[in-house]
């Protein structure tokens, strides 16, 4: 790895040779020859053919480093693990599932270069479903682009929700500073990252196209459920903390309360057990402080048991999928 190196893609892996070289590929077309930029693979001890490929490719490619786990710590451990032992002075965390798009990796290094405050920036993920439809675009319309302080970038996040790891660019003094990652979150972990920097650091917004985000079966974080209620309200308890000594937060808090409690009443159609509708009622009207859609939620169930779908939209995921293109429309714009 060259000492000039500035920014780390950090890539974790198992068992998914094909989607692996995908993704590497991504990395390798916008960086060959710039000795700024390196990758970082860390395959959690895969048992398919991924080390072999990997070995391989190390002869050719000079901007590559690789660690094989000798023991699976899972996906989560994985990636906590990669980024925390990163030396760059900035990086991006990628999943082997996902890749990037040309441009973003310079363009990213070039913005946190001139800035010195910023903590972070973020540019676009195409969220990519499995005919190759682009779902939804995140950032999207609801922020602008430019220099946003603490303030006002934590208003936009809580009212309109968090950003894919692929296409953040973080300064990993930064990450050091909020005192890391915290595995208490689980696969929160980087909604609460996000948050912890997000409220000390300005950041750049860029509408550019920068990853791809590719939707499957497999994922574990593709929709909201139980695992995540707990997490989020520790979110929650953690910036309402932030807000009573820093009363510009507050609006940010009364958002993020709203759109977590917005989410978690419709759980109230799909949960059949009883332990668990009670924690989420319980949950929403106290940890979160809504009891109004604590009701909701409860009616919601109700509703369903009782099969009155006529008068509640009790389905999960009910509204058609929005179709916003392929990739390639977005790719060739910035070719």
């Amino acid at each position: 790895m060259h000492d000039s190196c500035k920014l780390t893609v950090v890539l974790t892996t198992y068992n998914r040779r094909a989607l692996l070289e995908r993704a590497l590929t991504s990395v390798l077309n916008q960086i060959r020859g710039d000795k700024r930029i390196c990758i970082h693979i860390w395959d959690n001890n895969s048992f398919d053919d991924t080390e072999k490929y990997i070995r391989e490719m190390l002869r050719r490619e000079e901007n590559v480093r690789y660690t094989r786990r000798p023991e699976n710590i899972g996906a989560l451990g994985n990636y906590m693990d990669a980024i925390s032992r990163v030396e760059t002075e900035f990086y991006v965390n990628l999943a082997d599932d996902d890749y990037l798009l040309d441009g973003f990796l310079k363009q990213a290094l070039e913005i946190l270069e001139a800035d010195q405050a910023l903590g972070a920036v973020v540019m676009q993920t195409l969220h990519v479903n499995p005919a190759g439809q682009v779902t939804k675009i995140n950032p999207g319309d609801g922020w602008g682009c430019g220099r946003h302080d603490p303030p006002a970038t934590m208003r936009s996040w809580c009212e309109l929700g968090h950003f894919e790891w692929s296409s953040i660019v973080f300064r990993k003094s930064v990450y050091n500073a909020v005192g890391g990652l915290n595995l208490q979150y689980g696969l929160a972990t980087d909604v609460a990252y996000q948050m912890a920097v997000f409220l000390r650091y300005p950041i750049q917004i860029v509408k550019y196209p920068a990853a791809v985000y590719s939707i499957h079966d497999e994922q574990q974080s593709s929709n909201l459920g139980m695992w995540y209620f707990k997490a989020a309200t520790e979110i929650v308890a953690s910036l309402r903390k932030t807000a009573a000594s820093k009363p510009e937060f507050e609006t940010a808090l009364r958002s993020l309360k709203v759109r977590y409690a917005k989410s978690f009443s419709k759980l109230g159609s799909v949960t059949h057990s009883f332990g668990d509708l009670m924690c989420l009622i319980r949950g929403i009207g106290h940890s979160l402080g809504m009891p109004r859609y604590a009701a909701v939620c409860l009616l919601r169930a109700v509703a369903e048991k009782v099969k009155l779908r006529s008068i509640l939209p009790l389905r999960k995921n009910q509204a058609p999928e929005h179709r916003l293109g392929t990739v390639s429309d977005y790719a060739s714009d910035i070719r």
